[in-house]
């Protein structure tokens, strides 16, 4: 992640997905940026997510999907407490 402000950061992420055997190696492509902003409260952000995948189909050809992806994240933070010393 790259900070862009105190409040927001972007991030690139690419993938090359499959599986261990030599017979079709790689089964998926992928690249997605995203950008995530915290608003209204500080324990609350959304994401942006546009990404572009290159998923094998069944006869070994890599045809461009392209998808957006909207996140809302709430973030817990506990407070840390003494802990209780028994006799």
């Amino acid at each position: 992640m790259h900070e862009l402000s105190p409040s927001s950061a972007v991030s690139l992420v690419g993938g090359i997905y499959g599986n261990t055997s030599f017979e079709d190696w790689v089964n998926n492509y992928r690249v997605y940026l995203r950008y995530r902003h915290n608003f209204l409260r500080s324990w609350l952000f959304y994401e942006l997510e546009p990404q572009v995948a290159w998923p094998r189909d069944s006869n070994g050809n890599f045809p461009v999907n392209y998808a957006f992806t909207v996140r809302l994240e709430v973030v817990f933070q506990g407070v840390e407490r003494n802990p209780v010393h028994l006799p």
